[in-house]
């Protein structure tokens, strides 16, 4: 039997980590630019072989590119224990896709993580400035 604690503490990373898709959701546009600033790619009219639409594509991409930046932000913000593993879970997935995409792409991923876990720290440090 789980403990009600752990419950918490699982349904409390999973709620993070849906925000943290909702939020990548609406700033997709934001991270699509900065994705087509950085790496200036070549349009062609085709997406992805064409199975799917352009546009469904360009929100994929920023989607992701926008959860490098939100996911450690959210999970380093809130979450006060296993910080670090919960960032690590959480980040599993989009970093499958830098992975697969070389150098660059795990460059801009960690580059987008870093800023985000710096602005979480600036997050805390002033929360707890406020408290005192």
């Amino acid at each position: 039997m789980i403990d009600f604690r752990e419950y918490y503490k699982r349904q409390q990373k999973m709620n993070i980590y849906m925000l943290s898709l909702f939020l990548s959701f609406i700033f997709y546009w934001l991270f699509y630019e900065l994705y087509l600033w950085i790496f200036k790619p070549i349009m062609t009219g085709y997406s992805m072989f064409n199975i799917i639409p352009e546009w469904l594509g360009n929100v994929i991409v920023g989607t992701i590119f926008a959860l490098y930046f939100f996911i450690p932000l959210l999970v380093f913000s809130f979450i006060q224990k296993n910080t670090f593993q919960a960032w690590i879970m959480g980040a599993s997935i989009p970093l499958v896709f830098a992975l697969l995409g070389g150098g660059k792409y795990l460059l801009v991923a960690l580059s987008l993580s870093i800023m985000g876990w710096l602005l979480a720290q600036i997050v805390l440090l002033v929360k707890k400035q406020v408290s005192k």
